[in-house]
């Protein structure tokens, strides 16, 4: 069939769509590109991709976002961060001393104590938390789970180095910090002859996208 033959034959949602994909494109970007909607967008890919023009693919991604938690961490520390800064400044303190020095909840407060004492940057008597001479140490520096929080977010999983990895596995076992989610991204890619109609310039899809009006 020549190509004139086929063009004739094209919708007008896939004349807009069709010169737009002269090589490997995502759906994302195809939708703001032709202003269509997504049912709109995907039923003519679909067409393009029946009559042999286009080949449709996806991939699932790994984005780490942060939660609630994550985005206030983000901001004013973690909890054993606050705790440690705040043992820095008074060596020790009691626990309610703690958590109004810290402005530690009583979550948050047993978090802390259980991961710095895991570090061993803090010993407990009876009625104190004190600050070990490890702990000083510790608070000149910044942890991983800290270094990890200031990245930009979301971020994809397999872009992370090898202490980013470990920093989330251990914020991952924590409440409301960070999340994974599996995002599904769709591509369109041109056949053979998809392309030689492409590159024919008979196709004037920015003539028609003009003539689109919202509903």
């Amino acid at each position: 069939m020549k190509i004139d033959q086929i063009i004739a034959k094209l919708t007008k949602n896939e004349l807009i769509t069709l010169p737009l994909i002269n090589k490997e494109t995502s759906f994302d970007d195809l939708l703001k590109q032709t202003g269509l909607k997504e049912v709109e967008l995907m039923r003519a890919l679909q067409w393009l991709q029946n009559k042999g023009l286009i080949t449709l693919k996806h991939d699932l991604k790994e984005l780490v976002i942060l939660e609630e938690n994550g985005k206030k961490y983000k901001k004013i520390g973690l909890p054993e961060r606050r705790l440690l800064n705040a043992l820095l400044k008074f060596n020790q303190l009691s626990l309610d001393e703690a958590k109004r020095v810290a402005s530690l909840s009583k979550e948050e407060l047993s978090a802390a104590l259980g991961i710095l004492k895991q570090k061993g940057a803090i010993s407990l008597s009876e009625k104190n938390i004190i600050i070990t001479e490890l702990g000083k140490k510790l608070g000149k520096k910044t942890s991983l789970e800290e270094k990890f929080l200031q990245l930009e977010f979301p971020i994809e999983k397999k872009d992370l180095k090898p202490e980013q990895l470990y920093a989330l596995n251990n914020l991952s076992k924590r409440k409301g910090i960070v999340k994974i989610k599996i995002v599904k991204r769709r591509f369109a890619s041109p056949t053979p002859i998809g392309l030689k109609i492409i590159k024919s310039k008979k196709l004037k899809p920015e003539e028609l996208i003009e003539t689109l009006t919202p509903e």
